[in-house]
């Protein structure tokens, strides 16, 4: 399973070597291949980036029984830090595609 994260903001936002996921407060971080980063522009014009973390079947399930994910992407540029909390409905669709990712 693959794990695709896009984030927008201002284009002075650089991502750094890694994604750091909190999952009921144990922290786990994920190397950053950049390879799979991938630059865009949003309708505001706004600088946006797509990075696609491989071969992540136990993180992800470990959202499927997770009460609180965060996910926080470093700013490179700034030393600064980008988080966001999945909510509830995020956490279900993690919970349904897993289920039906082991029911094939």
């Amino acid at each position: 399973m693959l794990l695709k994260i896009q984030l927008d903001g201002p284009g002075s936002w650089s991502t750094d070597s890694v994604v750091i996921f909190t999952v009921d407060g144990e922290l786990t971080e994920v190397a950053i291949n950049y390879g799979t980063v991938t630059s865009f522009t949003t309708l505001g014009g706004n600088r946006g980036v797509e990075i696609t973390l491989h071969n992540q079947e136990l993180l992800i399930t470990r959202f499927t029984t997770a009460k609180e994910v965060w996910v926080t992407l470093p700013d490179a540029n700034s030393g600064g830090r980008r988080s966001i909390k999945l909510s509830e409905p995020q956490l279900q669709i993690f919970r349904e595609l897993v289920e039906r990712y082991k029911s094939l």
